[in-house]
């Protein structure tokens, strides 16, 4: 069976949400969002994660660790698209520093 996380990156923050959306784990975004978003990962919109200027920009990632896999979902492209090369290995590498504990 594949276990596939999915996580919203905001500006300063990674969140763990199930497949409803409801959270699950937060941490610290460690430059995660400018890296991804100056490597051209397109952002979307989640109006659950409102500034006060208006609707958050998050980037929509679902990690299959075991595949070494990231998908990019939009609101065009509900099973996204694979994400590739420098940005899949440092979303992996993310992952790996805080939650592949074992």
């Amino acid at each position: 069976m594949t276990v596939v996380d999915r996580f919203l990156v905001t500006v300063d923050r990674v969140h763990q949400v199930d497949e409803r959306g409801a959270p699950l784990a937060v941490w610290p975004g460690d430059r995660l969002y400018e890296h991804l978003v100056l490597a051209g990962v397109p952002l979307t919109y989640n109006n659950e994660f409102l500034w006060p200027i208006g609707r958050a920009d998050v980037l929509d990632l679902r990690i299959d660790i075991a595949a070494e896999r990231v998908r990019v979902v939009t609101p065009g492209q509900p099973d996204g698209y694979p994400l590739g090369g420098g940005a899949t290995r440092r979303v992996l590498d993310w992952y790996r520093g805080h939650l592949d504990t074992c």
